[in-house]
């Protein structure tokens, strides 16, 4: 074996690898082109067909049906493109796919952490939230998943937060980059909803899951310090997208640990009406304890729905070859022959699905693309809010607050057409 092999052979066993020179302006520049091109190829292809059927829909019975399926064939066509592109790309290393995974690699002992997973009942939301003669300060009374007992007589409504929140019982000592915990993703998310605005509400219980998710100091200097001694250039400007594509594999190892701690309390829920709202990371825990749920056990559903919201999962998550195939049985809901019971609310436009998503795992993202051709046929309900949420991630502010509309519709309205 010459140099040159032994060379090669070493850096593909992962014992040597090469300073690359990384010009992180280009991979985004590159994301987000693709991501544009992918929106003008199903809005071009939408427009045309709408021209070529000029007025059919009008004179002939069943056309309108047809024009629909249409136009929902070519979206879901410009979101395989993007899909198959950003496959392609990673694969032939033209993102820094590999890279982050050698960098975490590196660090995983040091960022490894217990998310020490809580599931809790809010007792007071209406107290809490929304009077202003005898406010209260939130009950949330911690349950044991193991044990509790959910009223079967009651909705039981599951809350699941994403990435960058705090434990509930954190002790405070480090910086938090963003200071959140499990009472601002509800609250986020009832300002909005307006579920207990009229008054409590004693045929809904509310269940709010804690893990710790959030990227404190110690851990984030770690990931810098990796990333700057390996690599030439400076990537100064882009420091955090590669420390968030880092970290996501940990995020990802939190995730299932906290999908394992609600399993038995999701098991005691079997026929429940309620909901379970997901976010980001928040619907890969639910998706890891689904999957177990129904691959293992085959139980039948926890929830009526399960809001899938901008979902850190694959695309291909939910179709019939994906990881998580089994997870959207947990929710079960039919209505005219057609069963609804998982919503997958995606933007093609969000920043943060778009650009740290693919770094971390090769593939693009269920809530950028929507579950699309992949899905399984009338099982799982596409909701697109591109036009709405556009390039907004973040549960907090913009992305909610955009939302308002659309939740409250589906929350007090029978029909789809409500985003």
């Amino acid at each position: 074996m010459n140099s040159d092999e032994k060379n090669l052979t070493e850096e593909l066993m992962g014992l040597k690898f090469p300073k690359p020179k990384l010009s992180m302006e280009k991979v985004c520049n590159t994301l987000n082109d693709i991501a544009e091109t992918a929106k003008s190829v199903y809005k071009n292809s939408i427009d045309d067909i709408d021209y070529l059927f000029g007025e059919a829909r009008d004179c002939v019975e069943g056309c309108g049906a047809n024009l629909d399926n249409a136009r929902l064939r070519l979206t879901h066509r410009g979101i395989q493109y993007l899909t198959t592109t950003i496959e392609i790309l990673s694969k032939n290393h033209l993102l820094p796919t590999e890279f982050i995974y050698y960098i975490y690699t590196l660090v995983a002992e040091d960022i490894a952490r217990d998310p020490k997973p809580k599931l809790f009942h809010f007792q007071n939301p209406y107290e809490a939230i929304w009077d202003k003669e005898s406010p209260e300060s939130p009950k949330l009374i911690e349950v044991d998943p193991e044990k509790y007992i959910p009223n079967p007589n009651n909705e039981s409504w599951l809350f699941i937060h994403g990435m960058l929140y705090k434990g509930m019982n954190h002790d405070g000592t480090d910086i938090e980059q963003i200071d959140l915990n499990i009472y601002d993703f509800y609250g986020a998310f009832e300002a909005e909803a307006e579920m207990f605005k009229e008054g409590p509400n004693a045929n809904i219980d509310i269940y709010l899951v804690s893990y710790d998710s959030e990227m404190n100091k110690t851990e984030r200097e770690v990931m810098e310090k990796a990333i700057k001694g390996n690599v030439i250039a400076s990537v100064e400007a882009f420091l955090f997208l590669l420390v968030a594509a880092v970290y996501w594999r940990e995020m990802k190892d939190r995730a299932d640990k906290t999908g394992e701690y609600i399993l038995p309390f999701l098991k005691r829920l079997k026929g429940n009406s309620g909901k379970v709202i997901t976010h980001s990371l928040g619907c890969h825990v639910l998706a890891h304890a689904g999957q177990k749920i129904h691959h293992i056990d085959n139980m039948g559903e926890s929830f009526k729905e399960w809001w899938c919201m901008n979902a850190a999962l694959p695309s291909d998550a939910f179709s019939n070859t994906g990881d998580f195939n089994r997870a959207p049985y947990i929710a079960d809901y039919y209505e005219d022959g057609k069963r609804t019971g998982t919503r997958v609310w995606y933007s093609l436009s969000d920043i943060v699905l778009m650009m740290i998503y693919p770094l971390a795992t090769y593939h693009t993202a269920l809530g950028q693309t929507g579950a699309g051709i992949s899905r399984q046929e009338n099982f799982i309900e596409d909701i697109d809010l591109t036009n709405i949420t556009d390039v907004y991630h973040g549960f907090e502010g913009e992305y909610i607050n955009r939302l308002g509309n659309c939740i409250r519709n589906f929350l007090h309205s029978e029909t789809d057409k409500t985003c």
